[in-house]
């Protein structure tokens, strides 16, 4: 499970050193892909080491949250930016806690790998369904 720790630091400094904010806003579409599709290959009988490059790549793709901020930090006032951004925190950590107890659940009747893919279908589904809302404003 430190697989998904060690992407998040990959996905973390490559795209919040490497890119400028636009970029990262441009993103973050891909990179909710990125995060949902490779648990969809957990439905076939993977060798360890494939697992674990599946669960470093999903991390990677939680970089998607810097191309977040700067939308958010738009829309919060300066004098409550602090208090938004632990709101934020504690609502996405809140809300991404959620998907595994549910798929847990599906777990106790499902193979394991079979749930953890649905866990894969249901972001990957989520992310297009809410693409129109994910990408970035066009100015103009």
């Amino acid at each position: 499970m430190a697989a998904t720790s060690v992407g998040m630091l990959i996905g973390d400094v490559v795209v919040g050193r490497a890119f400028a904010p636009a970029t990262r806003e441009r993103l973050v579409l891909p990179l909710l892909l990125v995060t949902g599709t490779p648990p969809i290959t957990l439905i076939l009988d993977l060798p360890h080491p494939a697992i674990v490059a599946a669960y470093v790549i999903t991390g990677v793709g939680s970089a998607y949250l810097l191309g977040l901020q700067r939308r958010f930090l738009e829309a919060v006032p300066s004098n409550l930016q602090g208090q938004g951004f632990a709101l934020l925190n504690t609502t996405t950590m809140t809300f991404q806690k959620i998907g595994p107890l549910v798929f847990g659940v599906f777990a106790e009747f499902l193979p394991v790998g079979l749930a953890i893919a649905l866990t894969g279908v249901s972001s990957v589904t989520t992310t297009l369904l809410l693409r129109d809302a994910i990408r970035p404003r066009t100015s103009g």
